[in-house]
């Protein structure tokens, strides 16, 4: 791999919150990037959609792999190590107008696993859970908007929510990224923390209300997927020649899609 990131020890994390998919996502939004350092990233990406063709839709933990414990018959399927992770590296290449044909299988592969086995049993947070699994869907929607209206590249002007170049050009439907993710966050908001512990069989979180594991976070998701739905209302409003505004939507389309903390999305956040 050509550019790899040390974890514990010897070993290479390879998801989002702890190693290299979410440092690439960093990197990829960088307005002041150097041409020169960008096929290193992008042959990065490649080799980790290899890897994750070759694991079925999985994104290993690390490398080497590190052996699943006795209690888990399934690797992680979180944003913090796994398929989301990818896909959240995927969208940012999306959005800078990066994307390479190669991807497509393993950006199936990695949505349709998240898909089947990311209502992951530790509740509705960001780190592992429903919400930061939901968040890679919402931005790759939001990038193809993006790029639909005339934006893309580095970061230009979002202008509503069309599907731009469609499934071919990303390898991923983008209205089926917006249906799922809209999914995951619905079922969000039936496990939110209820006086201290969560609604339902959720595993309880350590830290219910806090950015990463708790309701804070997840209420940040559904901040930004509250902006996509009204672009993509006004989006249809277009494409069908509908000229009346609806209430309240002129005000809602300037508030930006901030994206997972830490991360940026928003054209400038990263290079101020």
């Amino acid at each position: 791999m050509e550019l790899m990131w040390s974890w514990f020890g010897e070993a290479f994390s390879l998801g989002a919150i702890h190693g290299i998919t979410g440092i690439l996502t960093v990197l990829l939004q960088l307005p002041s990037l150097p041409a020169a350092h960008l096929p290193a990233l992008l042959q990065t990406l490649t080799s980790l959609c290899t890897i994750t063709a070759q694991h079925s839709g999985h994104l290993p933990m690390s490398l080497p792999p590190r052996p699943l414990p006795p209690t888990r018959s399934s690797p992680l399927v979180q944003i913090c190590h796994g398929a989301p992770g990818l896909l959240l590296a995927l969208a940012a290449a999306r959005r800078r107008g990066a994307w390479m044909s190669e991807w497509n299988e393993a950006a199936r592969a990695a949505s349709e696993t998240v898909w089947r086995e990311g209502l992951v049993s530790k509740g509705a947070g960001v780190c592992h859970g429903w919400a930061g699994n939901a968040w890679p869907w919402l931005l790759y929607y939001d990038a193809v908007a993006r790029a639909g209206q005339g934006g893309g590249g580095s970061g230009g002007e979002r202008d509503g929510g069309s599907r731009g170049d469609g499934v071919g050009a990303g390898g991923l439907d983008p209205d089926e990224c917006l249906a799922r993710a809209l999914a995951f966050l619905m079922h969000a908001a039936e496990k939110v923390p209820l006086e201290g512990s969560w609604k339902g069989d959720v595993e309880a979180e350590r830290y219910p209300w806090s950015l990463f594991e708790g309701l804070a976070g997840t209420v940040c998701a559904w901040a930004d997927a509250c902006v996509v739905i009204v672009e993509r209302l006004e989006a249809m409003n277009r494409e069908e020649g509908i000229g009346i505004e609806r209430q309240g939507l002129a005000a809602a389309q300037k508030v930006p899609v901030l994206g997972v903390p830490g991360f940026g999305w928003e054209s400038g956040l990263l290079g101020s």
